[in-house]
């Protein structure tokens, strides 16, 4: 991590924070429902991102199993694909039926999850908007494999406006994205089929702060790609967090790669781990060599029902009258939200880091409120610098 704080200090410097804000960290109490699931449940200390860059490669890895040779965002958009088959197909094939919720529509009229790994779609059951999985899940009929997508939210480093997200991305604030892990979790604590649920919350890069613990080398490169520049994948990402709730894990679970493991968990750990459960050949599956190679985390959950039990209660305790509060923040921050009502969230994301100026980025909404479709069209065409 060395020059991690003066690179960001050079180029990402707020006036409010001097550049300081890259080294703080978040009380338990700022983030209330975040860090009672992962005292009511297990925290990883040792997962970490699957390449050491940005969002799409790292989901990638933990969808189809490797970002393809891409080391960063092909555009400043976010806007590209990953053609290849996902774990919702492998699933699918093996019984398990899977449903996609999201909150908001990324690009072309899909979520970012559909839109960026265009196979999934005939490997899901269900793609819709996230009330209907609350509703699932309070009615006892949530799909065997159920993933959620956040609120996107973008914002640039010392900008006094943001769009307010619930995905816990920097700049913006935390609290809606912690609100939202506690909605998940209080629907789910209350739904019929909670004793046989478990809930991974997990991250796909840290989003800027500084870590004390730095990358691990001798990452298996999983197709034989070099990057454009020249990166052999052999090296992970950053550290980040992930959260494991069930009544069959017990509270305060610290978790890492089983002993023997060559290899720390990474995002491919989920492709694994989901394999086995489905009970697909893990060999035979595809997703390329490092997802073989990786440790699993179906360890941390026990099979001790009277244990079970006494977890449960405290955690329902704990969550099923409703998420818990966060403290009021000492100076709300000032949204755009409303500006982008109606504006696909790829937009969004491309108008915010292409502005400098209120007036910049009303000129480019209005832009995009002209003709939706050709403002989108241009967007993959826009290169990531």
């Amino acid at each position: 991590m060395l020059g991690f704080l003066q690179d960001y200090w050079t180029t990402e410097t707020t006036e409010a924070y001097g550049g300081m804000d890259i080294l703080w960290m978040f009380q338990p109490s700022q983030i209330p429902n975040l860090s009672s699931g992962a005292r009511h449940g297990a925290i990883s200390d040792a997962w970490f991102a699957s390449v050491p860059t940005q969002t799409n490669p790292n989901r990638a890895y933990s969808i189809v199993g490797t970002s393809c040779g891409r080391d960063a965002n092909q555009s400043l958009s976010a806007v590209e694909q990953f053609n290849l088959p996902t774990i919702f197909n492998a699933l699918a094939q093996a019984g398990k039926a899977c449903g996609l919720y999201f909150t908001d529509i990324w690009h072309q009229n899909q979520c970012f999850t559909q839109y960026t790994f265009p196979q999934l779609t005939s490997g899901c059951d269900e793609i819709a908007n996230i009330a209907q999985f609350y509703t699932r899940a309070l009615n006892g009929t949530l799909l065997p494999f159920t993933y959620l997508e956040p609120k996107w939210g973008y914002g640039l480093s010392g900008s006094i406006e943001m769009t307010q997200g619930t995905d816990l991305h920097p700049p913006t604030s935390v609290t809606p994205g912690d609100q939202f892990v506690g909605n998940v979790i209080q629907v789910l604590v209350r739904s019929p089929q909670w004793k046989n649920t478990l809930l991974i919350i997990t991250f796909d890069e840290h989003g800027g702060t500084y870590d004390h613990v730095p990358p691990q080398w001798g990452a298996i490169n999983p197709d034989g790609l070099v990057s454009d520049n020249g990166f052999d994948f052999n090296l992970f990402g950053v550290r980040v967090p992930t959260i494991l709730m069930s009544p069959y894990i017990a509270p305060y679970t610290v978790f890492r790669a089983p002993a023997g493991s060559a290899y720390p968990f990474d995002h491919t750990s989920l492709i694994k781990t989901l394999l086995g459960w489905a009970g697909v050949d893990i060999n035979t599956a595809g997703f390329f060599n490092r997802m073989p190679q990786a440790p699993t985390f179906d360890g941390v959950l026990s099979s001790n029902d009277t244990a079970a039990a006494d977890n449960d209660a405290a955690i329902q305790e704990t969550f099923a009258k409703g998420p818990l509060a966060a403290p009021a923040e000492t100076k709300p921050p000032r949204t755009n939200n409303a500006l982008f009502e109606g504006v696909s969230r790829a937009s969004a994301r491309y108008i915010t880091a292409t502005s400098r100026t209120p007036e910049q980025i009303m000129k480019k909404i209005a832009e995009y409120k002209r003709d939706p479709e050709e403002f989108e069209a241009t967007l993959i065409a826009q290169p990531h610098t």
